[in-house]
């Protein structure tokens, strides 16, 4: 059980490497220029762009103010009544 433990903790690892790395190129191919024009564009390119690049769900800030993640992940969570 603990090698299993183990290989599902290195593929873990492995994959968010993976994903870490496909976001570094990602924003490399991008460039600051363009990430800042993102950040300051309206909401509705802001989502346009964010399609295009294939991404659905990311941040963009500019470090200076902390961020509330419980109050983020509320507006990324559909709000349905039964």
């Amino acid at each position: 059980m603990k090698f299993i433990n183990e290989l599902e903790v290195k593929k873990a690892k492995d994959l968010a490497s993976v994903e870490a790395s496909k976001f570094k190129a990602i924003v490399e191919a991008i460039g600051a220029p363009t990430l800042e024009a993102m950040a300051r564009a309206g909401a509705d390119n802001q989502a346009k762009l964010l399609e295009s690049l294939k991404l659905s769900t990311t941040m963009i800030t500019d470090g200076n103010a902390p961020i509330n993640l419980f109050k983020t992940a509320q507006g990324l969570i559909a709000k349905t009544s039964y």
